[in-house]
Formats: C-alpha cells, structure tokens, sequence
C-alpha cells in the first residue's frame, strides 16, 4: 500500500501525539492534585479512596472537582486578586479542554491520498454540527504545527500552575499565593518576576 504522507503530514502527527500526551499529563496532575487534597497524609487508604472519587472521569470535571477544593480549602485566605487568577487558570484550562475536544474527535484531512498537505497551513480539520433550527453547520479550521506547539507549551504551563496551586492549598508557609505568583496582564495569565 503506498504512503501518501508527505513529510509535513508527518510533523502535524507527531505535533498531534505530543500534544495529546502532554495533555493527559495535565489531567493527570489534576487527578494527583485533588488525591493530595482529599486524602489523610500517610494513609494509603484514604488515598486510595480519594483515587476512587477522581479516577475515570474526563478532563472537565477532574477539572472542575480541583478547583471547586482549591476554593474550599482557601477561600476565607484568598483575595479577590487571588480568586481571579484562579478563575483565569481553570478558563484556560476550559479553552484547551475544548481545544484538545476538537483535536481528538474532529475529521482531519491528513493522509487522505485526495488530500495531501503541501505545508503545514494546509492542514484541516472539520466538524459537523446539527441544530433544529439551521440544520447542518460545517466547521473547516486550518490549523499548523505551530499551533499544536503552542498547545503543548500551554499544557506544559499549565500542568506546573497546578501543581504550584496544589502546593499552595496543602501548605502555604513557603509558597506564594496565587496573586504573588502570576497576574493578569491584558486577560492574559503571566508569571510575576522572581527579581
């Protein structure tokens, strides 16, 4: 059988697989996040019931269960400036849970011998929608490597955010809170400085 991956094709597999690995890290780390949250300290059998609260389910309520604790466990502690960098992370962590969504289910037009990509900006993705009222909706979304590098960067960032928020619920006594930690800068999550 002939390939008619071209070598471009191959980078926007690879990108695809990275990323999805990178971001079953993260959900991972939002798992181990609310384990450490939920369990007694030295017993396996409170983790192991904690494991069993959090273990099979997707990413958004792994998600939502970590930040509805965060807010518990702090949330006569936190400020109003940390509150929002707290609601700022779990947004971002909603986009690249829609984002990953789209990546995972959508058709793409990679390795189809009537569409092979030339470069990267060829790539595409399609999504179908119904709706009683308008019918059908076609959704064709170019995306490039350099985009799915991107995602990747932003799980990577988002996966050490996690566990810096994780760190902070369990003991603050040596870590800065969320507001001395990162800001927003035009509705943008950074990291403050450490100068």
């Amino acid at each position: 059988m002939k390939n008619y991956r071209s070598k471009n094709e191959e980078g926007v597999y690879n990108a695809i697989g990275h990323f999805v690995v990178e971001f079953s890290h993260l959900h991972s780390m939002m798992e181990l996040m609310s384990v450490n949250m939920i369990s007694n300290p030295g017993s396996s059998s409170s983790r192991n019931k904690a494991w069993i609260l959090v273990s099979d389910q997707t990413t958004y309520p792994v998600m939502s269960k970590l930040f509805s604790l965060l807010m518990e466990e702090k949330i006569d502690v936190w400020s109003s400036e940390d509150k929002n960098v707290i609601n700022s992370i779990r947004k971002e962590i909603i986009k690249l849970i829609e984002e990953r969504n789209r990546i995972s289910h959508d058709i793409w037009s990679l390795g189809h011998p009537n569409t092979p990509i030339s470069d990267e900006a060829d790539a595409l993705r399609f999504r179908n929608t119904s709706s009683p009222k308008k019918g059908i909706s076609k959704n064709r979304t170019p995306i490039t490597i350099t985009t799915i590098k991107e995602l990747i960067q932003d799980c990577i960032r988002l996966r050490e955010i996690i566990v810096k928020l994780g760190l902070y619920s369990l003991d603050d006594s040596n870590i800065k809170s969320p507001s001395q930690e990162f800001e927003l800068n035009d509705d943008q999550l950074v990291q403050v400085s450490n100068n």
